[in-house]
Parts: structure tokens; C-alpha cells; sequence
């Protein structure tokens, strides 16, 4: 267990230091990596996430709802984000005040708290159809990480320029999907909470991962022509999705 809270804070922390080694990060480097990224989330969320939860719920129909909570919710959080979660970025060259970065950091803290939250199902005992294997969900959490954190650590060291602040900011975005993991595992062995109620805020998880999933391809294909290269990169991200499903039963 403890493994994996410290994969979860070595996605942000090591990506947060390149950056802060290496420069700021061009947006065309990381588009390929967003394709990929969003088309293996996507995947994993249609072919392991929701045919899961939905096997595991004692009202599939009312857990669907939520589904679509995640999704409309994720929308809510955009405008905290600005997008940043999904790899909406100009370089770093955007402006915020510094409510607006505050704002940004409370806005991917809390989508880190549900990151981490979600991996703890295979943790709650009541839910014995969940399948005994995250890695390929781990996975996924991590390879939307990665450019979240590299488009947030240049983000805030274009904007601040006292570096404790920044330091601090990023130590909050990389404990959070963490203390989310921590929190939910604590939360599985109270009475308060049944593994319906676990299905409901996975779902609703679930829903932003379809959302920030989509996004990102239509995002990177504003003209929505036919690119060979993106189309490769998301195919190999389904694929991956698809092989890791299958090694997980």
C-alpha cells in the first residue's frame, strides 16, 4: 500500500524538479504524451472502471447517474484549473492573479485527492467483484500526472517568484493523491461507510477521467482531421489499456 502512495508523489515530485532543473516545458513536447495519456485513461475507465463498479453496485442504473455527475463536475473544476489537468497550456505564458494561482492549486489538490482515492478500491473488503489487481488503474493515474505536473511546475515558477511558494504549492499537488489514498483506505474500514458508497465516488471519479480523457483528444484536434501520427499514439494507449486489463484477471 505504502508503494503506492509513494508512486503517486514520485509523479509529481520528480517531473516538478526536471522542470525545475531543466526549464520550462514547450506545450508541442507534451502533446504526443497527452494523446497517449488520454486515449490509455479513456480506455482503462471504459473496459476496467465502469464494468466493474457497475458489477459490484447493488443498483447499477442510480450508480450510471454519477457517472455523469464526474463528468459535468469536472467542468466545475476546469474553471479552477483553467485546464491544466488535461494539458491546457500556452508554454507558460498565461497570466493569473494570484488568486487565480490559488485557485489553480486548490482546483489540481483536489483532483489529486480523487486520484488517489480511487486506487484504494481494490482495498475495501465489502467489495469483493473488484478485481485485485490496480496497476493498470495506477498506471493510468500516473500518466496523467506526469504532465499535469510538468505544465503546473512551470505554471507557478512563471508566475511566483519567491521559490518557497513554489516549493510549497508543489508539495501540496504531490501529497494530495496520496493523502486521497490514505484517506480513502481509512474510510473503507469505517462503519459510516459501505461499499455502495465507495461505488458512488468512484463513479463519480470515473466521470472526471471521461471528461479530462476527451478533452485532451479533441483539444489536441481542433480541425478534427485525420492525423496519422495521433491516431497511432491512440491506438497504442488503447492497446495498452486493453493488455493491461487483461493481465489484471
Amino acid at each position: 500500500m505504502s508503494a503506492i502512495a509513494i508512486i503517486l508523489f514520485l509523479s509529481v515530485a520528480l517531473p516538478a524538479v526536471w522542470v525545475y532543473q531543466k526549464g520550462p516545458v514547450e506545450a508541442k513536447k507534451l502533446n504526443n504524451w497527452l494523446i497517449f495519456a488520454g486515449s490509455y485513461i479513456f480506455s482503462i475507465s471504459i473496459i476496467h472502471i465502469m464494468p466493474e463498479l457497475l458489477l459490484a453496485s447493488d443498483n447499477p442504473h442510480f450508480l450510471s447517474i454519477f457517472f455523469l455527475v464526474g463528468f459535468f463536475m469536472q467542468i466545475g473544476l476546469d474553471t479552477l484549473t483553467s485546464g491544466t489537468e488535461h494539458g491546457h497550456y500556452h508554454g507558460g505564458h498565461e497570466h493569473f492573479s494570484k488568486q487565480g494561482m490559488w485557485l489553480l492549486v486548490l482546483g489540481m489538490c483536489i483532483h489529486g485527492l480523487m486520484d488517489g482515492g480511487i486506487l484504494v478500491h481494490n482495498y475495501v473488503p465489502e467489495a469483493q467483484s473488484i478485481s485485485q489487481h490496480s496497476l493498470g488503474l495506477l498506471a493510468g493515474v500516473v500518466v496523467h500526472k506526469i504532465p499535469a505536473a510538468l505544465i503546473l511546475s512551470t505554471l507557478l515558477l512563471h508566475q511566483f517568484k519567491n521559490k518557497t511558494w513554489v516549493f510549497l504549492c508543489l508539495l501540496l499537488f504531490a501529497l494530495s493523491s496520496p493523502l486521497g489514498f490514505y484517506l480513502s483506505h481509512m474510510a473503507s474500514y469505517s462503519d459510516l461507510v459501505n461499499s455502495e458508497m465507495f461505488n458512488i465516488l468512484f463513479a463519480i471519479v470515473t466521470g472526471n477521467f471521461l471528461h479530462i480523457s476527451t478533452t485532451i483528444y479533441f483539444e489536441n484536434n481542433p480541425e478534427h482531421r485525420f492525423q496519422k501520427k495521433k491516431a497511432l499514439y491512440s491506438i497504442f494507449g488503447a492497446a495498452i489499456a486493453i493488455f493491461a486489463d487483461f493481465i489484471s484477471h
